[in-house]
């Protein structure tokens, strides 16, 4: 009999080796994963993942039944919703935490291009 508890650790283990991610429990008891005080997943003991995607993403998600909606939110308007009965469960929300990981870097990156622009520009003119 496979214990459910491995599910929850075994993504905490792989996603807290990411770089830059930050494991925290809040004061409810889920685990949040953040990368820079953006929440990239959210794991609910060990059988639910919750997900915020850009609405296109979550669209595509949802038509290949890879997440589903918040049963306690209207139609699209909360998290997207992934339960982990098996490994393949598992092994699926650790790709889409990846999904909002790489969005997450891919921001911080353009936030710190435009905010050397100006450096880059003046040395630049001057040249």
């Amino acid at each position: 009999m496979k214990s459910e508890s491995r599910f929850g650790r075994s993504i905490t283990e792989e996603v807290r080796s990411w770089f830059g991610v930050t494991v925290t429990i809040s004061r409810r008891g889920e685990t949040l994963f953040m990368v820079n005080r953006r929440e990239i997943g959210c794991l609910y003991g060990d059988s639910v993942a919750l997900f915020r995607f850009d609405p296109a993403l979550r669209t595509q998600l949802l038509l290949a039944g890879r997440v589903a909606d918040h049963p306690l939110y209207p139609r699209g308007s909360g998290p997207a919703v992934r339960r982990m009965i098996s490994e393949t469960d598992a092994r699926d929300v650790v790709r889409l935490i990846w999904v909002n990981y790489e969005s997450a870097i891919a921001g911080f990156n353009r936030r710190a291009e435009l905010a050397a622009m100006p450096v880059l520009a003046e040395r630049m003119v001057a040249n």
